[in-house]
């Protein structure tokens, strides 16, 4: 995905310039921190929880300068809920909670739907002073897969079953060879977290997927990459409001 971000802390003259990934402490903690390390870059130091639009507020300003500030909370078309609290990212109080906050270089959404939103997304990424914020236009499922390999495995057998990972996974996997030696004396355990687009906000029945499920589900690195300029969004935004399902895609605004 098109989500790379510098890692750690940068100097920028007298002013740090950090990485921040909040997200809703509903889901997994370990789960984030792969999904923020895989997709963004962003180190497990900077990943946060944030169970209150407030809090989440707190979080942004403890930090005046934020070079890729990425949200991992439940999406909407219009906005996303933070703490079970449901709000459009244009809502008055969402606006004014943000009004006088940090200065943010890139926006990004880990969350479903918010994609079909770009409107929203461009005036919402302004708060911050932003040049860009990103979404998907479908439900993101994350789902963490178990595979475990016996004592003695061989490469074709460990390359056959990590096949069906590819495009789905969000970290780099062991190679086959590093799985060989690892099995050598002792059978292998591996947790893999992997992310793709539902068209229906359901997860896939299984994995890989059937042939029904591959209609409504697609690998996260398969969305297009669709890229609008702020005087385009208008226009598209129109068009996503009279598109009930778009495609799976990856939305970027540049402001």
């Amino acid at each position: 995905a098109e989500h790379g971000a510098t890692a750690g802390l940068i100097s920028l003259g007298a002013t740090s310039v950090a990485n921040l990934f909040v997200y809703d402490p509903e889901f997994n903690d370990l789960t984030e921190k792969s999904l923020a390390k895989g997709l963004f870059g962003i180190d497990r130091d900077s990943v946060v929880a944030a169970d209150s639009w407030n809090n989440l507020a707190a979080e942004i300003r403890k930090r005046p300068v934020i070079d890729h500030l990425v949200f991992g909370f439940h999406g909407t078309d219009s906005g996303m809920a933070v703490g079970g609290d449901n709000r459009n990212l244009d809502d008055k109080s969402v606006t004014t909670l943000f009004a006088q906050t940090s200065r943010v270089g890139k926006v990004s959404f880990a969350n479903c739907r918010v994609g079909n939103g770009p409107a929203k997304m461009r005036d919402f990424a302004k708060l911050f002073g932003a040049q860009s914020v990103t979404g998907y236009t479908w439900w993101l499922v994350t789902q963490v897969l178990t595979f475990k390999f016996p004592k003695g495995s061989e490469e074709p057998a460990i390359k056959a079953a990590l096949a069906p990972l590819q495009g789905f996974t969000v970290e780099v996997l062991p190679t086959p060879s590093i799985l060989k030696a690892q099995t050598r004396g002792a059978p292998r355990e591996l947790k893999i977290v992997t992310l793709y687009g539902s068209a229906d906000a359901q997860p896939a029945s299984k994995f890989p997927f059937t042939m029904t499920d591959a209609r409504t589900h697609k690998a996260y690195t398969l969305a297009t990459k669709k890229s609008l300029t702020a005087a385009q969004v208008d226009d598209a935004q129109r068009v996503y409001d009279r598109t009930p399902l778009p495609d799976f895609e990856l939305v970027t605004v540049t402001l």
